[in-house]
């Protein structure tokens, strides 16, 4: 069992020299905490905080082992993990790199992006163009029939006021809509 602790200490030892040329090379926007378990108490940015956790479970589970505490075998086994998850932390430092870098768009991928962005405008544009239309037509129909019912007494004409002033509405939102869709066909090109 010693064997293994001193093993287990090496390895730190090589963890904790990893970690701090780690640690001076990344850059400031990657600076957020490695582990978000319960393996760690530290929210560390530096990968050293975290080594440098896993050195004390080492020396609590070598004060364990020599007062034979029961509490040696959960020690080892936090320990253990905790070394696994930083073997795995340093073997995907490039990832964590990539995932945090700003990437910068050229002007291509903007002007692609502004299209896209242009053509489903357009799309949606002419959405609500076709669904005004159809509160329009409603708007036409309920008129008629309001007038109907005014020309037979049956109606108030505030009625036919309140219908044509809603259609006014809507026909004013009509050619807004129209006028947006030419521009933007105008600048899609």
């Amino acid at each position: 069992m010693q064997n293994q602790l001193s093993i287990l200490t090496e390895q730190l030892h090589h963890l904790a020299s990893q970690a701090e040329q780690l640690d001076q090379q990344q850059a400031q926007w990657s600076k957020k905490p490695w582990f978000d378990t319960d393996l760690f108490q530290s929210r560390s940015p530096y990968l050293i905080d975290y080594v440098q956790e896993a050195e004390q479970c080492l020396k609590r589970l070598k004060q364990a082992m020599q007062s034979q505490s029961p509490s040696a075998a959960l020690l080892a086994a936090k320990l253990a993990q905790q070394v696994d998850a930083l073997r795995r932390a340093f073997e995907t430092k490039e990832l964590r790199a990539l995932k945090g870098k700003p990437r910068v768009k050229t002007q291509r991928q903007k002007a692609e992006q502004l299209v896209g962005q242009l053509r489903q405008s357009t799309q949606q544009l002419y959405s609500q163009l076709s669904t005004t239309k159809g509160y329009e037509q409603r708007l036409l129909d309920m008129l008629q029939l309001e007038q109907q019912a005014l020309s037979q007494q049956k109606s108030s004409p505030e009625r036919v006021l309140a219908l044509q002033a809603r259609l006014g509405r809507c026909r004013k939102a009509i050619s807004e809509l129209e006028a947006q869709i030419q521009w933007a066909e105008q600048h899609q090109s």
